[in-house]
């Protein structure tokens, strides 16, 4: 064996192993279409060294002829490949250029088949020997063809191609582009600009040389396979960088006991991790799919759970649902579903599901206790206005006892009046209904109450209370105001808590303004509108005010200003208010007195229940 086949069929072993190995990766990342081009490349390398050795070895014209007739498809591919190669690594290049370049290689194949002998040549005279490697083997003479300078301009243009992709890849400054650019941009130049070279001078006859163009593309292989490898040796690295990272996140996740899920709503395929099932009991063995997992909603929560998983599957964004789940254990636990969308659409879905069975449970707890908190408060108020509420209850019991008497002298009578004791009889059960709504009054603000929403006409409500502290006002001699705005306002609230709310202003108001003169002292509510979306309502009253600089802090919890104040009404207000999506806030009037404001949304076009 000669060093001419040695060498020639190292090349070609050295090309064919390297395509086929890149080609079996594609084969399982098929998303990696560079290494695709790349191994058709270096595979057609392979081809090419065959046929320039079967050149060298030819036994007559024509048998030469065939073979460079037909090398020329290896090129093709070669170069085609190796564009594509350069466009997709790089992820640049200009496209018309690149389609440009395949439209050129495609005339030159075309040029090449139609002609009498090749593309290189219109007729090939004769073989010539020459000694390669102490090895005779055969060169061609014959006619160039005049087309071979066009293929030898496409060249030039790959070249183009590639320092241009190069180009842009370098201007990204990263280190790893920066590498790619210098490798790829000079092995690509370096093999195109020595093929052009190689086959000018052959050509034009200044060298009778064989074709080495094998050989100038290998430098490509070789260079290309050593930056692949590096990907694949930095993917190895981030597998194993990721693997550690899944195992602090597995860590982290059952630290705070999450649970992650992924769902393929194009297959419906569902993933979870080992703490999801734990989550909601399953077995190890059990399948996990959607419908196992929202086998366990609460049937009062499923609605809202369907609602969420319509609506992210329909193109929304991400979603989040707290319900309820029913274990097999019999217990039921509050779970946090978080979701987002990573395909448009909704092709594609994960998230992760939290318990925050004790959030919901300490969240019940403090709702409770502002209950009870409010209530102590309704209760204290009302201690407040004992006297009033006894007023007021005295004077329909005292009615009706004084008409009870009279009724008892009519009936004595012989004939008795019908009359007067059906005139009697109608004012008894006026006073006994007057009673009944004061009683009914006292009886809604002492019976502990949870926050129920319903729509209210606001001026109503503040009637009502108004009337509650008539009495009160009137011993006190304080004149109580009233100033609506010109349209009723509908909000949606809960009638006691905000009754409570306007009671402990008014209240306040009396003690504040009962300092004053006995001609200025006032209480005075007002409502008014912003913008038809939030009411206010305003309770201002005559007395000395908010010391200065305290206005931040009357609504902290156990802060008065008050000698025998408890510091608590003003903190339920607020957190009354802001229960009910609104705000509450004090202005310090000029020449004194204050001003208690607090808004709540209106509900247009809603009638009050």
């Amino acid at each position: 064996m000669n060093w001419v086949t040695v060498v020639w069929s190292m090349v070609a072993a050295v090309c064919l192993t390297l395509g086929s190995m890149h080609l079996i990766v594609w084969a399982s990342q098929r998303e990696a279409w560079a290494r695709f081009w790349f191994a058709l490349a270096s595979i057609s390398v392979a081809v090419l060294a065959a046929a320039e050795f079967v050149m060298m070895q030819a036994a007559s014209v024509e048998a030469y002829t065939l073979v460079q007739r037909w090398a020329h498809v290896p090129v093709f591919v070669i170069l085609v490949s190796m564009i594509w190669f350069v466009y997709l690594y790089f992820g640049a290049g200009l496209k018309w250029l690149l389609w440009l370049i395949v439209a050129c290689r495609c005339l030159v194949l075309v040029v090449n088949f139609s002609g009498p002998a090749s593309v290189n040549y219109t007729d090939i005279t004769a073989l010539v020997p020459f000694e390669l490697m102490g090895e005779a083997v055969q060169v061609a003479v014959g006619v160039p063809n005049p087309w071979s300078r066009f293929a030898e301009a496409s060249l030039l243009l790959i070249v183009l191609f590639v320092l241009h992709a190069a180009t842009v890849a370098w201007r990204r400054n990263a280190p790893r582009d920066r590498q790619r650019a210098v490798v790829i941009g000079a092995s690509v130049s370096a093999c195109l600009i020595g093929s052009v070279v190689n086959v000018f001078l052959l050509h034009t006859g200044q060298l009778s040389i064989p074709y080495f163009l094998s050989w100038s593309f290998v430098f490509f292989v070789v260079a290309m396979s050593y930056e692949l490898s590096v990907d694949l040796s930095r993917a190895a690295e981030l597998a194993r960088d990721l693997q550690e990272t899944r195992t602090r996140l597995e860590l982290a996740a059952e630290a705070a006991n999450l649970g992650f899920w992924e769902w393929d709503v194009a297959r419906d395929r569902f993933w979870a991790t080992d703490q999801l099932q734990r989550l909601f009991e399953f077995d190890r063995d059990d399948p996990i799919t959607l419908n196992a997992v929202l086998d366990n909603v609460h049937p009062d929560d499923r609605a809202a759970v369907d609602a969420a998983r319509t609506e992210i599957r329909a193109g929304g964004g991400s979603f989040r649902v707290d319900y309820r789940i029913q274990l097999r254990s019999g217990e039921t636990r509050w779970v946090a579903w978080l979701g987002r969308s990573q395909v448009e659409g909704g092709g594609r879905m994960l998230g992760v599901v939290l318990d925050v069975t004790e959030q919901h449970e300490s969240e019940h707890e403090r709702i409770q206790l502002r209950e009870q908190l409010a209530h102590s408060g309704r209760v204290t108020m009302l201690g407040q206005l004992a006297s009033s509420l006894a007023h007021e209850l005295n004077q329909p019991l005292g009615a009706i006892l004084r008409n009870a008497e009279a009724a008892e002298l009519l009936m004595a009578a012989n004939p008795p009046d019908l009359e007067e004791l059906r005139a009697i009889v109608v004012d008894i059960r006026r006073d006994d209904q007057r009673a009944g709504e004061v009683i009914a009054k006292l009886r809604s603000l002492l019976t502990p109450h949870r926050l129920e929403s319903k729509t209210i006409e606001v001026v109503s409500l503040i009637d009502e209370v108004l009337s509650l502290v008539g009495s009160e006002a009137s011993a006190r001699e304080v004149r109580l105001l009233r100033r609506f705005g010109p349209s009723p306002a509908i909000v949606c609230g809960d009638p006691v808590h905000l009754q409570q709310v306007l009671l402990n202003l008014v209240i306040n108001g009396l003690d504040a303004a009962q300092s004053g003169p006995e001609s200025e002292r006032f209480v005075s509510v007002s409502t008014k509108t912003h913008d038809d979306r939030m009411l206010e309502v305003t309770v201002s009253d005559s007395g000395a005010g908010v010391p200065p600089g305290k206005g931040s802090l009357i609504f902290e919890p156990f802060y008065t200003t008050k000698p025998t104040g408890m510091g608590i009404g003003l903190s339920i207000c607020r957190t009354i208010i802001e229960a009910h999506g609104g705000r509450v806030w004090v202005d310090t009037q000029v020449g004194g007195g204050a001003t208690f404001r607090f808004t709540l949304p209106i509900q247009p076009g809603v009638p009050a229940s």
